[in-house]
């Protein structure tokens, strides 16, 4: 999370489970994108969306509650599987 919070536009981040490395956009980009979409998709992540759309306590566990858009443009593109629990 310290990343999201970083100057530059974007940086690199080592995936803490998976190691896998990666290239992420920063806090400020994001939130000031015209658009924001997440795409979600599985049961496994069913909870997370309810917490997170549902804004519950535990909604600030996850990075994504830190995705604020200025323009207010944010949207979310469930399968079937991710929104069992809305």
């Amino acid at each position: 999370i310290d990343l999201w919070y970083s100057e530059p536009y974007c940086v690199t981040a080592t995936h803490p489970k998976t190691g896998q490395k990666r290239i992420s956009l920063t806090g400020n980009v994001v939130n000031n994108a015209k658009e924001v979409y997440f795409l979600v998709t599985g049961n496994d992540k069913a909870n997370i969306v309810k917490d997170l759309i549902g804004e519950s306590l535990n909604s600030t566990r996850y990075p994504a509650s830190l995705v604020r858009p200025s323009s207010n443009n944010l949207y979310w593109y469930l399968d079937k599987p991710a929104s069992t629990l809305l």
